[in-house]
């Protein structure tokens, strides 16, 4: 099982991620470190440069776990985060977006939106951090894997049911 973990920060993706892990032995992967690429902005590297390294290693994860029988594996933020936060890197990563969840979705992953009120985020996160919602909403929509969404206050019989269930192929 392949699971892609997506949201604005403080809806609960770590805490549910730390479920997966202790409950259902589900491995992380961080696909790219954020500060990693905050340094490469500090050392000049232009945007079309730190797009070429995220979404390589974006393309190569999925390559890699297509092949490998790995049971439960989830991606902490992944294609959409990195499309919703791209504009702040200098670029649009729209197609290799789109490119990128066409594959997750033929080799069966499942896509799940860490979500919440706007106002729960903007108590927690602050205004801009809330809109961000309805750039994820609208990315989340768009997207062919088979997806959910899912908030923390919700009890997670459901989610875990959906997660473990057999993808139609």
């Amino acid at each position: 099982m392949i699971l892609i973990l997506e949201g604005p920060n403080r809806t609960g993706k770590t805490t549910f991620i730390d479920f997966l892990c202790s409950v259902h032995e589900f491995v992380t992967i961080k696909p790219f470190d954020v500060d990693f690429l905050v340094s490469l902005e500090a050392n000049g590297y232009p945007p079309v440069a730190v797009k070429a390294f995220v979404y390589g290693s974006l393309l190569t994860s999925v390559k890699t776990f297509k092949n490998l029988s790995m049971p439960n594996v989830v991606f902490d933020r992944f294609h959409i985060s990195e499309a919703v936060h791209s504009y702040s890197r200098g670029y649009v990563a729209l197609p290799e977006t789109f490119a990128i969840d066409e594959m997750l979705s033929e080799i069966g992953a499942k896509l799940l939106l860490m979500e919440d009120t706007p106002f729960k985020l903007e108590e927690r996160s602050g205004k801009d951090k809330a809109g961000l919602m309805n750039i994820f909403n609208a990315l989340y929509n768009q997207s062919k894997m088979d997806k959910m969404r899912y908030n923390l206050s919700d009890p997670a019989t459901d989610v875990i049911k959906w997660i473990f269930d057999k993808v139609a192929v």
